[in-house]
């Protein structure tokens, strides 16, 4: 089925309409926020906790076409440019469906099983690393599919891309780097607080409290982020820009996606380690008081996606 098919499916349901209003959400989220979903999701699959498992099922049979809607907002493709783009999403989303969901499934499982014992400081830890490994190996692929038609883009394009990043980095700066600092927390708030509740359920007050704590002892980080946002958008566009050479500018992209830090400002630095560790704790605390209930919520919705991720692998849903 071509893109116009799917559009033509898509477009006119509800349901379909809210799976692309969410996944466009996704794509605006900054990567630290990924991280806090990751984390406070236990191993939230970097969104998949926001929708439910029947619309994530749809987001995912579809997700190559909703990855070149997500690339067509940064850059209008010519036809040749966008037949690269269809053939690469589809390549990537046959691979992930037969190589990564499996080990997705098994991920969940493993974390069912630690919350419902009760979380470890190296629970996290592992929930950390875990994600983070497999983003960084979808990210390489990604990267590997990308280049052919990064290369090809014209100053123009490049002119348009940069555009819609600013447009993008604007939006993050009005909510997470407000002026009115307690309308900014609210934001990051209630961001952490959503994310939880749809593993476990309703948080209890004091639940909440400690998650107000967190992201007040964190309140320079959104503002460090954006920084370092910038600083890796302005690197990116360098290497597109001038490296025309698809094996050269792989090999330079894949660089930055293994050390993501290098060349961070040592305060950008301290504050992500910062916020990492603020983030353990208050999860181990909630994880404290977490009531019966909720660890079953969450243990049992765990072991829900990890039966659907080995279903969808296998194309049954």
């Amino acid at each position: 089925m071509g893109t116009r098919e799917i559009s033509a499916v898509i477009e006119p349901g509800a349901q379909y309409r809210r799976v692309i209003a969410q996944w466009r959400s996704v794509r605006l989220l900054p990567p630290y926020w990924l991280r806090v979903v990751c984390i406070s999701a236990a191993l939230g699959l970097c969104s998949c906790s926001t929708l439910n498992v029947s619309t994530f099922n749809v987001a995912y049979d579809h997700s190559d076409w909703l990855l070149q809607r997500a690339a067509s907002h940064y850059v209008d493709f010519d036809a040749g440019q966008s037949q690269a783009v269809r053939t690469g999403f589809g390549n990537l989303h046959a691979w992930h469906r037969g190589q990564e969901l499996p080990l997705y499934a098994d991920l969940m499982d493993s974390a069912s099983s630690r919350i419902e014992r009760g979380l470890r400081r190296e629970d996290i830890v592992w929930m950390m690393h875990a994600v983070n490994e497999r983003w960084q190996v979808v990210s390489q692929r990604l990267v590997g599919e990308a280049t052919p038609v990064l290369v090809t883009l014209t100053p123009a394009q490049l002119v348009q891309m940069e555009r819609r990043l600013t447009e993008d980095n604007a939006k993050f700066a009005k909510t997470e780097v407000a002026a009115n600092r307690r309308k900014a927390d609210k934001h990051r708030v209630e961001f952490v607080i959503d994310q939880i509740t749809r593993w476990t359920g309703e948080l209890t007050p004091a639940q909440k409290e400690r998650v107000q704590l967190a992201v007040k002892q964190t309140e320079d980080f959104p503002e460090l982020r954006l920084a370092e946002r910038l600083r890796r958008q302005a690197q990116f566009l360098h290497l597109v820009r001038d490296t025309r050479d698809p094996h050269a500018l792989g090999n330079a992209l894949n660089e930055m996606l293994i050390a993501p830090r290098e060349g961070a400002d040592e305060a950008y630095r301290r504050s992500v380690a910062r916020f990492e560790e603020q983030m353990i704790e208050m999860l181990l605390d909630v994880d404290r008081t977490l009531t019966p209930q909720q660890r079953t919520n969450a243990a049992t919705r765990m072991r829900r996606y990890a039966q659907n991720f080995r279903a969808l692998a296998v194309g049954r849903t």
